[in-house]
């Protein structure tokens, strides 16, 4: 059942409980946001921006220094892995583990063993009768022999 008269306007009470309704709401809203409404002064304003700002500044500084800190640990990783290679690679020449393959295993398995980052260990041998690569997969521990 419409209530509207014959011209096709709205029939008064539908608009006159309309507009209350809209009033209602409208003075509900007020009274909440006045509720919720801070009075700010100055001295407020410039606390707060104070505050945000200085949160935005320690929130950056704990990500860079994060990012700062990954890198450097990375680059000690990579050092340490090079100065244990280096040394490996002047254990074999000093002793010449080249002669007996057993020792060459023995001492490529024992850097194998203290990095677990090491997937594979490559031996080369240059010399002017055979160049020689031997390869260690550090996960087996199984050693491959190529002749180049």
């Amino acid at each position: 059942m419409r209530l509207e008269s014959v011209r096709g306007e709205p029939h008064p009470k539908l608009t006159e409980r309309g507009t209350q309704l809209i009033e209602f709401v409208s003075r509900l809203l007020s009274r909440g946001w006045e509720r919720l409404r801070l009075r700010l002064n100055l001295q407020w304003k410039i606390l707060l921006l104070f505050a945000v700002s200085m949160s935005l500044i320690l929130v950056t500084s704990s990500y860079l220094h994060t990012v700062r800190t990954r890198a450097v640990i990375a680059r000690d990783h990579y050092e340490n892995a090079i100065s244990q290679t280096s040394v490996l690679t002047n254990r074999i020449a000093a002793y010449d583990y080249f002669s007996s393959m057993e020792d060459l295993q023995q001492e490529t398995q024992l850097v194998a063993r203290s990095r677990p980052d090491f997937k594979q260990i490559d031996v080369y041998q240059d010399s002017a009768a055979r160049p020689a690569t031997d390869r260690y997969d550090v996960a087996g521990c199984t050693r491959s022999f190529v002749n180049q």
